[in-house]
């Protein structure tokens, strides 16, 4: 015999009715609701229709969540959330990477969210200086950002100069590109 219950809960009292499977209410009664946040419902109609409701399988059955869970979801959703907001900016940084430095991603043989590469790029290197740099200079100052947890500072450091000496600079470009086009514009 399935059995449903229906409760009604407003901020005095709750009202229960009980009915069988075949909709006939078995019981019903009052008592006294004496916690906090009660709903606003107020008879023994609600708490009949709420019954008959859940016997046609007409109401979603809701799952009580305790409170640890609670509080668990909310954690998973904000590191799922920061998760995905770090992503994001770590796709913007290496759009605008790709913008000063095109083939940076592509040879250079670090990763470019290392410590030492992070500290690196707050520095106001231009490409021109990159490429001219002492080899044993950048070296030194990525072994010393790094900590020493870099494997090999020196091929680090050729990787990024030779990024720097084939990446196309924007000015250049379109020094060049008016350069060559400029005459055939002019009568």
């Amino acid at each position: 015999m399935k059995l449903f219950v229906g409760l009604d809960v407003n901020s005095f009292d709750i009202k229960v009715c009980f009915l069988n499977g075949e909709g006939d209410q078995i019981n019903s009664f009052t008592v006294n609701n004496d916690l906090p946040g009660a709903t606003t419902l107020s008879d023994e109609n609600d708490a009949f229709v709420i019954a008959d409701y859940m016997r046609f399988g007409r109401l979603p059955m809701s799952v009580v969540k305790e409170e640890q869970y609670v509080a668990l979801q909310q954690l998973t959703r904000a590191r799922y959330q920061i998760i995905r907001q770090i992503t994001q900016e770590k796709q913007r940084f290496l759009q605008y990477l790709s913008y000063k430095c095109n083939t940076f991603t592509e040879d250079v043989t670090s990763s470019v969210f290392g410590k030492a590469m992070l500290v690196f790029f707050q520095e106001s290197y231009s490409l021109e200086e990159l490429s001219q740099m002492d080899l044993e200079e950048l070296a030194d100052y990525l072994r010393v950002k790094g900590k020493n947890r870099s494997p090999d500072a020196e091929q680090v450091a050729k990787s990024i100069q030779k990024a720097a000496r084939s990446s196309y600079r924007l000015d250049k470009v379109w020094k060049i590109l008016l350069m060559r086009f400029l005459p055939r514009l002019s009568p």
